[in-house]
């Protein structure tokens, strides 16, 4: 029996997106291999665009790119591998197996925070399968000093714990306040649906794949392998991220050669949800031009 290993959002997201969304909302199974099995959706035509979610793991983190690119691309994204053997070696053999089955052709791709690591690693050994590389509020290492350890520790945690314990008009009311000065991951422009998808995913995250992932995190240095990209690559990060995100931008920009920075302003971590709109145009009009220089060389 073919045995599913991706995480799974919760049933609460649907009532987080439009209905629209819901609608071309078709995932299908994707052979990871050694009789597992993830979820994966494909929406609209044109160049292959594959995406890469966060921490989280679920596809439908990313929808507003799977819905609001498809004019423009063929989307696909998929859920990630969730379990206590996960490693990243493990994780780019999975995108072998998604890349085989939903997207042969030369592709762009896109991650954010967490899949940013796992896109960067992708790209640097399949370069020959990469067109162009998109980087989303991505780390470019774990560093713990003072300021990281304060926001990361205590003020993530108390977030964390509000969206977990508290009833949900107490946790929206919190999340609004927390949004107001761009606490943890929220912005001004964070609305209900995005913090109930924040709390949905918060209190269906299980405790151990969390800590995986953070694992996982901790374990990834960028720096070694940006000198090795080599495909055109736009970074992407909030104006109200924290410095050490800021900071991690920059690293990434001034790393891989002739990659290009953006900035959103008044974003968060969650820029490719509270900002979407904004963001895929920024994306979109990006890779446009990539594939016309390249049509033109």
């Amino acid at each position: 029996m073919t045995r599913y290993v991706g995480s799974r959002a919760p049933v609460e997201w649907e009532r987080c997106v439009p209905e629209s969304t819901r609608a071309v909302w078709t995932p299908q199974a994707v052979a990871l291999g050694d009789g597992t099995e993830t979820m994966a959706v494909v929406n609209g035509t044109g160049p292959t665009l594959l995406v890469i979610p966060p921490l989280v793991g679920w596809k439908e983190s990313m929808w507003p790119q799977v819905t609001g690119l498809a004019g423009r691309f063929r989307v696909v994204a998929f859920d990630l591998r969730a379990g206590s053997d996960v490693t990243w070696s493990r994780l780019v053999t999975d995108v072998d197996r998604v890349v085989e089955t939903l997207a042969p052709a030369p592709l762009a791709l896109l991650g954010h925070s967490l899949g940013g690591a796992l896109a960067l690693q992708w790209a640097v050994a399949r370069p020959g399968r990469v067109t162009a590389l998109v980087l989303s509020s991505t780390y470019s290492h774990i560093r713990f000093d003072a300021a990281t350890w304060w926001s990361r520790f205590a003020v993530q945690g108390a977030v964390l714990a509000m969206n977990r314990l508290l009833p949900e008009g107490l946790a929206l009311r919190g999340a609004h306040a927390a949004a107001r000065r761009g606490i943890w991951v929220y912005d001004p422009h964070c609305d209900d649906a995005l913090m109930r998808m924040v709390r949905a995913a918060v209190r269906a995250t299980p405790a151990r794949v969390a800590l995986q992932r953070v694992r996982l995190a901790r374990a990834f240095d960028a720096r070694p392998l940006l000198a090795k990209v080599r495909c055109p690559t736009l970074v992407m990060v909030g104006g109200m991220e924290s410095p050490f995100a800021r900071e991690s931008a920059e690293i990434l920009r001034g790393g891989i050669a002739g990659a290009e920075l953006r900035v959103v302003p008044e974003a968060n971590h969650l820029v490719h949800l509270s900002r979407a709109p904004l963001y895929n145009e920024i994306v979109a009009a990006w890779l446009d031009d990539r594939r016309a220089a390249g049509a033109a060389s």
